[in-house]
């Protein structure tokens, strides 16, 4: 099943994005073979297992630490993106956002990191997960809170999110480096993004100032 939806997952970005699709028989096109054939098992478990690592990657938590917190996390998100391929142009996507609600109690500085495969065209697809990871679930005798049963207020408690969304993000870091390596001349431009502010009420992913051309689409993992 995990292989099944590897490919749903490379194949899927590779067609929509235009590339020219060769003879292959009646199995699969061997470019796409050879994308699967490169994606690294070992290198996502040690992505979600590095983004685990840092403890907490909520969105109100530490950013002056090198170990622990959403700081941490994002810094090594954009150089791990960096490392990937020089193809890659990679950049934080940063807003301050001021406080509003229950879920965003203080001013943050907001930061999605962001990876670009230029195409041919400037029409783009986004592959998309969130890195932030949410507060920890209110303890035995805590007063639930009004939204989903959560202490918003534990900014800084424990929020390891390997499977919510550290399996995604360190997807979407995989496939960036899959499809920069491999060669391909694409159509659209590629945006791989790791969105900060999904726990929040998808806050990250709203920000961005340009809306997408019409023609974008978008694939989360």
């Amino acid at each position: 099943m995990a292989r099944r939806l590897l490919v749903l997952g490379l194949a899927g970005p590779l067609l929509l994005a235009g590339a020219t699709l060769g003879e292959a028989g009646p199995g699969l096109d061997p470019r796409i073979l050879r994308l699967l054939e490169s994606v690294s098992e070992e290198r996502l478990s040690r992505i979600v297992k590095t983004l685990e690592g840092f403890e907490t990657r909520h969105t109100l938590s530490a950013t002056d630490s090198a170990t622990r917190g959403i700081g941490a996390a994002r810094q090594w998100l954009l150089e791990e993106m960096r490392r990937s391929s020089a193809r890659l142009e990679v950049a934080f996507d940063t807003y301050q956002v001021p406080a509003q609600g229950e879920r965003i109690t203080r001013d943050v500085d907001l930061r999605n990191v962001m990876a670009v495969l230029p195409g041919r065209t400037a029409r783009r697809l986004y592959v998309s997960a969130h890195y932030d990871s949410l507060a920890r679930p209110v303890r035995p005798g805590d007063t639930p809170s009004a939204t989903g049963g959560f202490d918003w207020s534990a900014t800084d408690g424990p929020a390891p999110g390997a499977n919510d969304d550290g399996s995604g993000t360190a997807l979407a870091v995989e496939l960036a480096r899959v499809f920069a390596e491999s060669g391909l001349e694409l159509e659209a431009t590629l945006v791989f993004i790791a969105f900060a502010g999904e726990e929040q009420g998808l806050v990250g992913a709203k920000l961005p100032r340009r809306r997408p051309p019409r023609s974008s689409r978008s694939m989360r993992c």
